[in-house]
C-alpha cells in the first residue's frame, strides 16, 4: 500500500481491464475484474476520492450480474457491502448486499456473518431477543459496544475498541 504512488493505479487498473478483454478464461477475467475494483478502492482509500468507492463497488457489482456462477461471487458481495457500510456510510446499500449474500451463501460462514451483520444494521429484522457482549453487559442482537483505554498495555499495544456481532446462529466478537 505504501509502496504504491498514485500514479501506478490508474496504470495498473488499465492493466486488468485489458485482461477482462483479452482472456480466454472466464476465472482469470473475474480474477481479473477483482483487482481492478480492489485496486480503485485501495486509490480512493490513499487519495480521498469517494466517488473512487463508487467506481469500485459499480465493478465488484458488474461481476456480481455478469457471473453469478463465477468463484468471486462472495467475495465480490462482501467488499461492496463493506465499502457501502465504512467508507460510503451507506447503510442501506450494505444491508442490501449483506442481504444478498446472506441469501445466495445462506449455510456458508459468509451467510452467517451476513445474517449477524444485517442484524446488526437493522435491528427490526431480529426477533427481539437479547444478547450478551463481550464483557457481560445485556444488549439487544447485533449492537456494538465500544470501549477505550487511557493506557497502552505492556506490549505498547491498545484497546480501542471492541465490537460483537451475534445472529441467530452466529456470534463475532472483534477486538481492535
Amino acid at each position: 500500500f505504501e509502496e504504491r504512488s498514485p500514479d501506478d493505479y490508474p496504470r495498473a487498473i488499465d492493466l486488468y481491464r485489458q485482461v477482462t478483454e483479452l482472456a480466454g478464461s472466464p476465472d482469470l477475467r473475474d480474477r481479473a475484474r477483482m483487482r481492478m475494483a480492489d485496486l480503485t478502492r485501495e486509490m480512493a482509500l490513499r487519495t480521498g476520492d469517494a466517488s473512487l468507492f463508487e467506481r469500485a463497488t459499480d465493478i465488484y457489482r458488474q461481476l456480481v450480474i455478469d457471473r453469478p456462477d463465477s468463484p468471486f461471487l462472495g467475495e465480490a458481495l462482501v467488499s461492496i457491502a463493506e465499502t457501502y457500510e465504512f467508507e460510503l456510510q451507506d447503510i442501506d446499500g450494505a444491508t442490501a448486499a449483506y442481504r444478498d449474500l446472506a441469501r445466495r451463501f445462506p449455510q456458508s460462514v459468509s451467510g452467517r456473518e451476513a445474517e449477524a451483520n444485517l442484524a446488526r444494521l437493522d435491528p427490526a429484522l431480529s426477533s427481539g431477543s437479547a444478547g450478551t457482549d463481550i464483557i457481560g453487559t445485556v444488549v439487544a442482537p447485533g449492537a456494538e459496544l465500544a470501549l477505550s483505554t487511557e493506557s497502552d498495555g505492556p506490549d505498547g499495544a491498545r484497546v480501542v475498541n471492541i465490537r460483537s456481532f451475534a445472529g441467530p446462529d452466529y456470534a463475532r466478537i472483534v477486538v481492535d
